[in-house]
């Protein structure tokens, strides 16, 4: 067994009160790496109480595949697991979170030596979170069940663009397989066409945001939305940008940024590439992320053109 899988047993173990963060704005595989852990604990361990923190997703929670979040004081001493995440002001319940009485991070984005954890197990290789909790989860061989296999399946699936990006390796796979075959489920059916689905206003807004995206000759491109787009829209800032991964499959784009405008003015933004890394220029302007995957919580109007110069410079 993996040393770091074997210790974060260890942790599971010697704590009654385990509480499981995920980040702001969550999508599939944090919530899905999120309550498989819960789902895991809860049938191996029947005294321990587990919680997961975060805000409702308005898609995910609302269809009833993800369970309402919990609430947690944080008055008892309790482990503090955080997924798909590595720094505090990125975490859901980061106030909560912060009283851990032990804080484990378990992440596969580019990790940045910190103090904010007492332990960390991060593979920036994985495809997804849920990548690597299902690996360490069937390195414990102990009880998998079904709604484990489905939440880490639907997370791995996800955040691999249905095993379409260039993180998609043949361990992805062999996972995917094994949750399959584990959790006796088919994906389209109880998974795919829960999740997956999208309305007549899913499409709307994609033709709106195809409707207005500029293309610079060399390959990069972009939305802006600004916050009157938004409120005539009905969507927030994060619902616009999660349509980004759309056009990443235009042939003719190889850097594409949306950009949204937040209450305070400030634009939270969305990168993707094809092939040329942008986790440099995101993290300079206070983001995160993956080679050609990132984010950026918040940035001012004036950073925002400059760096879609920098983005400009990169297809050149």
């Amino acid at each position: 067994m993996n040393k770091e899988y074997k210790f974060i047993y260890k942790k599971i173990k010697e704590y009654d009160t385990i509480v499981i963060a995920r980040h702001k704005n969550s999508d599939m595989d944090a919530l899905g790496s999120q309550y498989a852990l819960k789902e895991w604990i809860n049938l191996n361990f029947e005294d321990k109480k587990v919680y997961c923190i975060g805000e409702n997703h308005q898609k995910y929670t609302t269809k009833g595949f993800i369970p309402l979040s919990d609430t947690f004081d944080g008055d008892t001493p309790f482990l503090g697991i955080c997924l798909d995440v590595n720094t505090n002001d990125r975490t859901a319940g980061e106030e909560v979170f912060k009283k851990a009485s032990y804080k484990i991070c378990i992440d596969h984005h580019h990790y940045k030596e910190n103090n904010e954890y007492d332990f960390a197990c991060v593979e920036n290789t994985a495809s997804a979170c849920c990548e690597i909790i299902a690996k360490m989860l069937f390195s414990y061989k102990k009880k998998m069940s079904s709604q484990v296999c489905k939440y880490l399946y639907a997370g791995l699936s996800s955040d691999s663009g249905n095993f379409y990006y260039p993180s998609t390796t043949p361990e992805t796979l062999s996972i995917a397989s094994k949750l399959m075959e584990v959790g006796k489920f088919n994906p389209y059916n109880e998974i795919h066409m829960i999740v997956g689905m999208k309305t007549l206003k899913d499409l709307k807004l994609t033709n709106y945001l195809f409707s207005k995206i500029v293309v610079d000759p060399d390959g990069f491109a972009y939305f802006e939305n600004s916050l009157a787009d938004l409120t005539s829209l009905e969507v927030t800032a994060s619902a616009a940008n999660e349509k980004i991964a759309e056009f990443n499959k235009v042939e003719e784009i190889k850097i594409f940024l949306a950009a949204s405008e937040c209450e305070d003015h400030t634009f939270r933004c969305s990168l993707r590439s094809k092939d040329i890394s942008v986790v440099e220029v995101a993290q300079k302007y206070g983001g995160g992320g993956h080679n050609l995957a990132c984010g950026i919580k918040s940035i001012s109007k004036e950073n925002l053109e400059k760096m879609k110069l920098e983005l400009i410079n990169l297809t050149k």
